[in-house]
C-alpha cells in the first residue's frame, strides 16, 4: 500500500474513534522502524500524535483522514464490535441512530439503523434494540466487509 494512502486510512480509523492516539504512534512506530527510506509524515506522526498532527495547516501536514461515508464508518464500527459487549452494543446504537439521519434508506446499513431507531427511540425498548442488533448484524457483515475491507492491524507500508 502507498505510504499516503496507509496514513490516511489510519487517520480515518483515529477520526472514527477507532483507534486511539497511542495506537497510531505505535503504528507509525512500527512502518518506520519496516521501511529503509519511511515517509517524513510518519516521523510526525510519531512524535507529535495524530491530533497535533491533524490541527496542523496542510501545507505542514498534507494528509486528513480518508473520508468515510456513512455506510464505511457504520461497517468499521461493525466490524470491531463485540457482540456479547453491552456497553459497545448501546454505544454503537446510540451512534448509528443518530448518524444515520438524513443518510439514503436504499443503503442496507442505514435502513437496520432506522430500525434500531425505532426500538430504542420510538419504542423506548433499549433492550430491544440492542436484541436486533445482536440478531440482525450478523447477517450484514459481509457487506460491511465490502464496503470497509481494512482492518487497522493490517494496515502496513512494508
Amino acid at each position: 500500500m502507498h505510504p499516503r494512502e496507509a496514513i490516511s486510512l489510519v487517520l480515518a480509523f483515529y477520526d472514527a474513534g477507532l483507534a486511539s492516539s497511542d495506537e497510531v504512534v505505535a503504528w507509525a512506530d512500527a512502518q518506520i522502524r519496516a521501511c529503509e527510506q519511511p515517509d517524513p509524515l510518519l516521523f510526525d506522526l510519531s512524535l507529535e500524535g495524530p491530533r497535533h498532527c491533524l490541527r496542523r495547516p496542510v501545507h505542514e501536514f498534507p494528509l486528513r483522514p480518508t473520508r468515510m461515508s456513512f455506510a464505511q464508518r457504520f461497517a468499521a464500527r461493525a466490524l470491531v464490535l463485540s457482540p456479547d459487549d453491552d456497553a459497545a452494543g448501546f454505544a454503537f446504537l446510540h451512534w448509528a441512530t443518530v448518524a444515520c439521519m438524513g443518510e439514503d434508506l436504499d443503503e442496507p446499513l442505514v435502513n437496520f439503523s432506522h430500525l434500531l431507531d425505532h426500538h430504542l427511540n420510538d419504542l423506548d425498548d433499549a433492550g430491544g434494540a440492542l436484541r436486533e442488533l445482536r440478531e440482525g448484524l450478523p447477517a450484514l457483515i459481509p457487506h460491511c466487509r465490502q464496503l470497509w475491507p481494512y482492518s487497522f492491524e493490517d494496515i502496513c507500508i512494508a
